[in-house]
């Protein structure tokens, strides 16, 4: 967040996304108004990240959200609301998507870490981090973070997460599943989860959410169960998902919620 001071000496910041606004609307407005609520909100906002390729310190936003929904009709109509935007800036190449929408669920990966005994909160996020630098680093490098750690290229120590090398290969098999479509992959993830109720709830709200984008006519090509995802994953209670552009994976996500 850009932090600055006012003449006056007071503390102020830059904006630095559109769903904190929204939360404050909300917040204020309770009474008035009626859930579930759904807004649109596109403006500028301010990020004080390192600028890198497709990452701008100034950009403009484009923010859909809903408030008051608990079914994951809602994270279905998000997702929907992604995929017709991305086709109307003509994000296509004749008939086929040139974008994807990666999803997958914070209730996943919980069920994996705490079936096989990960409960510690720091331990979780360690873990999450790592994951989440999969198509950056490699499958070597994040095996390597997951157990006692690497050396970078610069010759700088990477600390690791101090998992027993068998639990890694299970992490690994978990994030590696890939299959023909979204059901398959919940099938395919289910022999990767301890047997336990955790596991059992987060492959229904998978199948569930799957049966809502069938409805919606959202094509398995352009919104596909990827359980790799991490996307902050810390502070997400459930689905997540984030828009790639199929031809530029360098540039990383354009866009995600969850």
């Amino acid at each position: 967040i850009f932090r600055l001071e006012t003449p006056e000496g007071e503390p102020a910041a830059l904006r630095f996304d559109l769903t904190v606004p929204f939360a404050r609307v909300v917040s204020q407005y309770r009474e008035q108004i009626k859930l579930p609520f759904r807004r649109y909100h596109v403006g500028p906002v301010f990020r004080a990240d390192k600028p890198g390729p497709g990452r701008y310190r100034q950009f403009t936003q484009f923010d859909i959200d809903i408030a008051g929904a608990r079914s994951l009709a809602a994270d279905a109509e998000v997702i929907a609301v992604l995929c017709e935007a991305m086709r109307a800036v003509g994000l296509r190449r004749g008939p086929v998507s040139a974008f994807r929408i990666r999803i997958s669920n914070r209730r996943l990966i919980d069920a994996l870490l705490v079936g096989n005994g990960i409960v510690e909160e720091e331990s979780i996020k360690h873990t999450l981090r790592v994951i989440d630098k999969l198509n950056k680093v490699g499958l070597e490098n994040v095996r390597a973070e997951l157990g006692d750690g690497r050396i970078d290229e610069s010759g700088d120590p990477i600390p690791g997460v101090h998992l027993d090398a068998e639990l890694v290969e299970r992490i690994l098999g978990f994030i590696g599943v890939v299959a023909p479509d979204r059901l398959a992959v919940v099938d395919a993830l289910r022999s990767k989860l301890p047997d336990t109720a955790d596991s059992s709830a987060a492959l229904a709200e998978m199948v569930e959410l799957s049966g809502y984008l069938e409805v919606l006519g959202i094509a398995e090509a352009e919104a596909q169960f990827d359980p790799s995802l991490t996307r902050g994953l810390d502070y997400y209670t459930g689905p997540v998902y984030e828009i790639e552009i199929t031809d530029c994976k360098s540039i990383g996500s354009v866009g995600g919620g969850g």
